[in-house]
């Protein structure tokens, strides 16, 4: 289980996260003062909820918390080109980055 997990973000992390303030740019004209504001956002906020980590582990066990937030990282991915606005979207992003950042094992 832990290696389709892996598997999984390690293409989605070589295709996504490079291409991301790319997208950005081209589809909403966001300059990097503004990405980099977002990017700075996501990482304040990353570390409220990696504290949270060890709690849902507990609830649901580590490899189910592991596949769920994973599965809905992947639906917030897909959903972000979708959107029609830049706040949606970045907000959908940081969504998505968070509960990638948030599952990585300690």
């Amino acid at each position: 289980k832990f290696s389709l997990i892996r598997a999984t973000e390690g293409f989605g992390f070589g295709i996504v996260m490079p291409l991301a303030p790319l997208w950005f740019y081209l589809r909403f004209g966001v300059g990097t003062e503004v990405l980099g504001l977002t990017y700075a956002i996501i990482q304040g906020l990353s570390i409220f909820f990696y504290l949270m980590v060890p709690r849902i582990s507990s609830m649901w066990g580590a490899v189910n918390s592991l596949m769920r937030i994973r599965l809905l990282s992947s639906f917030l991915i897909v959903a972000v080109p979708l959107l029609p606005d830049f706040v949606l979207a970045a907000a959908f992003f940081t969504a998505f980055r968070i509960s990638v950042i948030t599952t990585f094992p300690s």
